[in-house]
């Protein structure tokens, strides 16, 4: 995401906690990053984001550009297909994704609005370190990128009885 895309983003929560704070009707009622991001969406349906999917074969970047609509109808889905797995208030999801912006802002988006808890897993581990991860937080489900998912990481994850996996498929976020 360009820097002027957070900055505006910032701006707009700082503006809204600033307008919000005044206001004893709505002090009752606790925000949370789900419901200012929303509030931020209908404020502006067509600001956009862009990020770097990835480099050509000549090191041009391959941009992506999504509204925020766009991203919170993708998060909203991918809050349903969480619920629909059983995640719960407070149950833990780990994510192993590729670093970038639009797929970690939909996952996290995501899995906010179900009431989960995101768990962060570096796609660089090993089989150790992701074992070890996983028996330390306990997810109930794990998002992953295709890329990620191999024979072992699927027999390792295999182990894990109540793991829920969660597969994300080149350019579906």
């Amino acid at each position: 995401m360009p820097m002027e895309g957070v900055q505006k983003l910032a701006d707009f929560m700082q503006r809204f906690q600033k307008k919000y704070s005044r206001d004893s009707a709505m002090l009752s009622q606790p925000s949370t990053i789900t419901s200012l991001f929303s509030e931020f969406v209908r404020a502006n349906p067509n600001q956009t984001v862009k990020s770097i999917r990835g480099y050509t074969e000549s090191g041009e970047p391959i941009i992506d550009t999504l509204s925020y609509t766009d991203i919170d109808q993708k998060a909203n889905q991918f809050a349903h297909d969480l619920l629909g797995i059983g995640i719960e208030k407070g149950d833990r999801v780990a994510v192993m994704l590729p670093s970038s912006v639009r797929e970690e802002l939909v996952a996290d988006l995501g899995i906010w609005k179900a009431g989960g808890v995101r768990v962060p897993f570096k796609n660089q581990w090993g089989s150790a370190e992701i074992e070890k991860y996983l028996k330390a937080t306990r997810p109930k489900a794990i998002v992953i990128h295709e890329a990620y998912y191999d024979q072992s990481l699927a027999q390792l994850i295999s182990e894990f009885e109540d793991l829920s996996i969660y597969i994300v498929h080149e350019g579906e976020s």
